[in-house]
């Protein structure tokens, strides 16, 4: 019995490192296509910057295919101009806020907290007051906010709708089961759940992705609106992302595409992994970028350096390039990825072509590009810095 206990533990510890780079430290951009970044020269030293703003306890800023980007901080949320003009403020107050982007839609959550609010670029659309405390969520471009949430031994998944509203939940408690992630498609018809698997019935550890109907006509066809189940063997599942009518899941060893139908959903497409990934950004709906750090022990082909792939959402490799040390974080907007990686930030095109790189005076967690790539908004450990390219 110890030795199940140690067992177990570890698994909910690898877990946790696995989510904590894949899902709560994401921010998940999802947009139209815009247009292609602009290149330019390589510098030394950044511009001088057009604006600067007091980081207080910082979330990041956020933008993808605009000329406008949000700033999330524990006090709340500002939404400034390419220029660093601030258009408007939402003030709140969280001690440690969370955020994520799909789209121009923003979520704001408190990490193990009760409440969240989403906002878009015309400000509040509402707050969601949560029934359990917070452990994971996601939103999409819709304005559908998914919540995981635990109550001791036991979890729920909320949905809120655009208005604020919920539109649906799920509450379940099984031994050794954790849910990892869940996202809703942009209608809220669906919702996908990806769940921990270290019960008896698994020999190690196992991912199980749920697919539900949440509307309640089409719920009562089937046991609690579940149509479709499938298994990630041996693998953690930290992530997952409707990209349309497909659902993306990243985990500790691969990403794969599934097409879910009216009865079934099944595998389109797998793309393994030689080194660990670091970070994820979904964009547009069609293609993602993965950044990679460690190699993967005992694997053929795995890589010593640091470096970032781009794929669409057939599984085809768009574009790679190699990184002068790991992703810290990770965005796209305008068709280009902008990685911050400590002591440099880089403008990379989804073809893996580099429009720019240039020195980070502070170290970077967050960035955006904003205005078609000629406007870089940092979150630094000094504050938010906006350059004018």
């Amino acid at each position: 019995m110890k030795a199940l206990r140690r067992k177990l533990a570890r698994y909910r510890r690898l877990a946790m490192i696995l989510l904590g780079a894949l899902a709560l430290g994401l921010a998940v951009a999802a947009a139209s296509q815009g247009a292609p970044a602009e290149a330019f020269s390589m510098e030394e030293e950044p511009p001088a910057p057009i604006a600067q703003y007091a980081s207080g306890t910082l979330a990041g800023v956020f933008s993808c295919d605009s000329d406008r980007f949000f700033l999330a901080q524990k006090t709340g949320v500002k939404l400034l101009d390419a220029k660093g003009k601030l258009l408007w403020e939402e003030s709140f107050s969280m001690s440690k806020p969370v955020a994520k982007l799909s789209g121009m839609v923003l979520a704001v959550a408190e990490e193990n907290g009760k409440q969240a609010a989403v906002l878009g670029e015309s400000g509040l659309m509402y707050h969601a007051k949560l029934s359990f405390p917070l452990i994971s969520f996601s939103v999409n471009k819709g304005g559908c906010l998914t919540a995981i949430e635990q109550d001791k031994d036991r979890y729920m998944i909320e949905l809120f709708g655009p208005t604020g509203s919920r539109l649906w939940y799920y509450s379940f408690g099984e031994e050794n089961v954790f849910p990892s992630s869940a996202d809703a498609t942009d209608n809220g018809k669906m919702v996908a759940i990806s769940f921990l698997d270290a019960s008896s019935r698994t020999q190690g550890i196992s991912s199980l992705i749920t697919f539900m109907r949440t509307e309640a006509s089409e719920a009562r066809k089937s046991t609690d609106g579940i149509f479709a189940s499938v298994e990630a063997a041996d693998q953690l599942v930290a992530s997952i992302t409707f990209m349309g009518d497909k659902l993306l899941a990243i985990s500790d060893k691969e990403a794969a595409c599934y097409i879910p139908s009216a009865s079934s959903a099944k595998k389109a497409w797998t793309v393994p992994f030689v080194n660990m990934a670091d970070r994820f950004c979904a964009y547009n709906g069609e293609t993602f970028a993965i950044a990679f750090g460690d190699p993967m022990l005992n694997t053929d082909g795995a890589r010593e350096e640091s470096y970032v792939s781009f794929y669409n959402m057939a599984g085809r490799k768009l574009g790679e390039q190699a990184l002068d040390g790991k992703a810290q974080s990770l965005s796209m907007s305008w068709g280009a990825a902008v990685i911050g990686t400590g002591g440099a930030y880089w403008a990379i095109s989804e073809t893996g072509k580099v429009l720019w790189k240039q020195s980070a005076v502070l170290d970077t967690s967050s960035a955006a590009l904003a205005g078609n790539s000629k406007t870089l908004a940092l979150a630094q450990s000094g504050g938010v810095t906006v350059i004018l390219k």
